[in-house]
């Protein structure tokens, strides 16, 4: 078959017919990749900056990549990795049929693949990524990167070295290696097995109320929490079963120093009631300690905003990462929505409200590492303008 080749500079839409694959790699910008109902492929470039973008279509696979062509190209693009001063940057979406098989990654860049059932591989080195509504066999790899699995239906296995690993779906196998990233795993149903590694990474695992669970946690240091119960056996294994036995998944992990939690949601019927897993209920928003949020509009606010806004601007964090977390919490019944004309509000539930008494000391070790990080921040800062208001006075 005859191959087809495009060299992009600019903003540009390239139609491709009879794509079965599809390769994709970026340095910095973004990424979207969407199934859509027709057999076409369609390529849509808005924004480039840097090196051409290279097309290839040849045998029904198509390859897209922000680099020069040939050797001159992949050392040109390695150099730029390493010393972290490429300038090669590019905002693309690319709409295709859902059987097709991906493979996309980044450098630094952010990305998006939704729809596809197609054998998928995503990968970042410090980016965030995001894989929505997949299903099939999905891989995930990060170095210092975030990724996001969200309702994905079928097999996951999700490689870390430092970066944040969050997936949530209805999976029938996972399998999980970090070093020091924390993986956070959401279960909605039945999943055969789940097998994990890692050193230093703290993992968790939900499991619906009406899920057991066959458990091998082995740890050389770091504790182990099943339900309410913890174990501190360092050097040791904790074997039990845990939740209902009529069926049971097998989950197995390794962890050198990090935290294993394995915690079964509440129920429908203890949700509602605001009841956690243990059974321990919700009290009254006016009973709860000082500074709970409370469940009227004055507790509606942006998360994002409120967040930049207690840290004086210093931190705010992306919607790409804010937005993700609190569809997971809504689908775990901690918050829900309310619509007032195109704004969206979230507010706290009940059962949301037993989860932040839980953890409260938690977030108050979160904020003071935030507010320790911020006043650094500063201190350094003024540093700068001292050092640079000196060398203008000379």
């Amino acid at each position: 078959m005859e191959e087809n080749n495009w060299t992009v500079t600019g903003p540009r839409t390239i139609d491709v017919d009879g794509v079965t694959s599809l390769k994709l790699g970026i340095v910095k910008g973004r990424f979207n990749i969407v199934a859509h109902g027709e057999d076409v492929t369609r390529i849509e470039i808005s924004d480039l900056h840097g090196d051409p973008l290279a097309v290839t279509f040849a045998n029904g696979r198509l390859e897209v990549r922000h680099q020069l062509h040939g050797a001159q190209g992949w050392f040109k693009n390695l150099m730029g990795t390493v010393n972290n001063s490429s300038q090669n940057s590019v905002v693309l979406s690319i709409a295709l049929p859902a059987g097709v098989e991906v493979e996309a990654g980044t450098v630094s860049g952010d990305g998006l693949v939704s729809g596809i059932s197609g054998h998928t591989k995503l990968s970042t080195v410090s980016g965030s990524v995001m894989a929505d509504d997949t299903s099939g066999d999905l891989h995930v790899n990060t170095v210092s990167g975030e990724v996001i699995v969200r309702n994905h239906h079928g097999v996951l296995t999700a490689k870390s070295v430092s970066g944040e690993v969050t997936a949530s779906g209805l999976f029938s196998n996972i399998r999980a290696n970090t070093v020091s990233g924390d993986m956070s795993f959401d279960l909605h149903g039945f999943t055969h097995d789940f097998g994990a590694n890692s050193v230093s990474g703290d993992l968790t695992v939900r499991v619906p109320h009406d899920v057991g669970v066959d458990i091998v946690a082995k740890s050389a240091g770091g504790a182990v929490v099943v339900d309410d119960q913890k174990y501190n056996q360092p050097g040791g294994k904790v074997q039990t079963i845990a939740g209902p036995d009529a069926q049971l998944m097998v989950l197995r992990t390794n962890s050198v120093s990090g935290r294993t939690s394995i915690i079964h949601g509440a129920s429908p019927a203890d949700a509602e009631r605001g009841c956690d897993a243990s059974g321990l209920c919700a009290r009254s928003s006016a009973a709860l300690p000082s500074g709970t949020p409370g469940t009227g509009p004055q507790a509606r606010l942006r998360a994002d905003q409120a967040l930049s806004e207690r840290f004086g601007g210093t931190y705010s964090p992306s919607a790409g990462t804010i937005y993700p977390r609190l569809g997971k919490l809504e689908e775990e019944g901690l918050v829900a929505t309310e619509s007032e004309g195109r704004r969206t509000n979230y507010r706290i539930t009940a059962a949301g409200l037993v989860e932040l008494n839980r953890r409260r000391d938690e977030l108050a070790g979160v904020e003071n590492d935030i507010s320790a990080s911020v006043r650094r921040l500063a201190d350094n800062l003024r540093e700068d303008i001292r050092s640079n208001m000196r060398g203008l006075r000379a």
